[in-house]
């Protein structure tokens, strides 16, 4: 089971609403892999926040949940899952809830789909909320939203997650979801029932065990409080032994030269860890016993990049795209580092948000391609997801012209025919005055285009000749 499709309406910084489709995994690396990329306030974390919101709704002001800019009251959330919802139904889905949900399921053009909603109506946060295709309404069913819970997990590691947070080994966080897939056949295991009857002898037997050591210790206050409360008893007792009892002990060492807890660590390194382990959950997560059927499981990490030199996002991605060929990862980045590596397989699974007037959109990062099949190159990716003005963005798209003029025999390799191409088809001048250095070390004078004389500027940085070009003349050369 994936999720195909989100819709978002004025919630937090998305005014209106949001459409936004998502790559689902066929077996391929980086199929399931779905990246935003885009500048900062434009929308990528409140779309991740969206999805926490369905599932687990939220403890926040409904005033810090609707779009404050809206005139129409509607906030919503709305998740289309599609692929085998039904067999997840029946693994995962306690029994008398398996009914109401596969009656939920309809199809489209051969292909499965169930959906959810949440909402907030007179600022009050809904249930659940069941999409009938049969009646083209939603459905409040009672007591439904702890049964939706079980059939998938949703993980994230924020930009602001403290990584020490993540390490630690409560029963909700990564840790601690990793230690109790472990242990899960450790539970049945000789040894763990052997260690069991241990530790019941040693701590609860009423002769030789620590309780009866205890025993004059018990009597004592058994004593006073008599005195001061009445008739009472009073004894100690030792609970019985459980796995995750330890979890709050465990502590992760980390051996770089000087082996100390994680938590004295630099936050880079802990991240690092964090992420690692997170991943390895990843390739674990909630298999039935029972079953082949997987629990679905949706990661989202914000910005991958924090505290990663580039050469450790490049490791980073090719780990999580290992993940993608039968699970979904989202991601949110500021870094092309992370989109390009992130593209391996899968030319089309990132999408760009940008803002206008207030209003955030969501495009297809197919749209950056303009290069042809090795595209996005960094230059389309830096100028199309952030509008940064490269000199690797001109160098390309100098070429690619250049090349496409010579291909449809409309000039030769020669400059001055190229040139006087641009200068035709741009409907500029050649206004440029390019200072040429010849074989004697003087110079010789040529009128060019901006394009030209910004291209041969980064083509001869020896040349001294020429006034430097600006940051606004490479924008308008672009």
């Amino acid at each position: 089971m994936y999720i195909s499709k989100i819709s978002i309406k004025n919630f937090k910084c998305i005014k209106g609403q949001l459409n936004v489709d998502f790559n689902i995994p066929n077996s391929t690396k980086g199929s399931g892999l779905n990246i935003f990329v885009g500048d900062n306030n434009t929308g990528k974390s409140t779309i991740f926040e969206a999805f926490d919101f369905v599932r687990n709704g939220t403890k926040k002001e409904t005033a810090n949940i609707k779009n404050k800019q809206s005139l129409d009251l509607d906030c919503w959330v709305e998740v289309t899952f599609t692929g085998d919802i039904e067999s997840v139904i029946d693994n995962f889905a306690q029994g008398n809830k398996q009914a109401i949900l596969k009656n939920s399921i309809f199809e489209i053009d051969s292909n499965y789909y169930f959906k959810i909603k949440r909402a907030i109506t007179d600022d009050t946060i809904s249930s659940i909320l069941i999409w009938n295709e049969e009646s083209q309404e939603y459905k409040n069913e009672t007591g439904i939203d702890a049964p939706l819970k079980k059939i998938f997990d949703l993980d994230f590691i924020w930009a602001d997650t403290n990584p020490d947070d993540i390490s630690k080994f409560g029963a909700t966080t990564i840790c601690g979801k990793l230690l109790t897939e472990i242990c899960k056949p450790f539970k049945d295991a000789e040894l763990y029932k052997e260690f069991q009857n241990v530790h019941t002898k040693v701590f609860n037997d009423e002769n030789d065990g620590l309780k009866s050591k205890l025993k004059e210790l018990s009597r004592e206050v058994e004593k006073i409080c008599k005195s001061q409360f009445g008739d009472i008893g009073l004894e100690f007792h030792f609970e019985e032994l459980t796995i995750d009892k330890f979890y709050s002990n465990v502590k992760i060492k980390i051996d770089d030269g000087v082996q100390t807890n994680m938590e004295e660590k630099g936050g880079g390194l802990q991240r690092a860890v964090a992420l690692a382990l997170l991943q390895v959950y990843a390739n674990k997560i909630k298999n039935n016993p029972e079953s082949s059927t997987n629990k679905p499981f949706y990661l989202y990490i914000d910005e991958p990049e924090i505290c990663l030199h580039p050469q450790a996002q490049s490791k980073l991605i090719d780990s999580l795209l290992n993940l993608t060929l039968n699970n979904q990862i989202f991601i949110n980045t500021h870094s092309p580092y992370v989109v390009k590596k992130s593209l391996t397989g899968n030319r089309n699974n990132f999408q760009i948000t940008k803002r206008d007037n207030n209003q955030i959109t969501v495009t297809k990062g197919e749209s950056t391609r303009i290069f042809g099949s090795k595209s996005p190159t960094y230059g389309e990716i830096n100028y199309f997801a952030y509008g940064l003005s490269t000199i690797e963005f001109h160098n390309e798209l100098y070429s690619f012209l250049q090349d496409k003029a010579i291909l449809e025999n409309v000039i030769n390799y020669y400059e001055d025919n190229f040139d006087s191409w641009l200068r035709d088809k741009l409907s500029t001048q050649q206004t440029k005055l390019w200072k040429k250095i010849k074989k004697d070390s003087s110079s010789q004078d040529f009128n060019r285009t901006l394009q030209t004389y910004i291209r041969n500027s980064i083509h001869h940085p020896e040349n001294t000749f020429n006034i430097d070009f600006t940051d606004e003349e490479l924008k308008q050369s672009i």
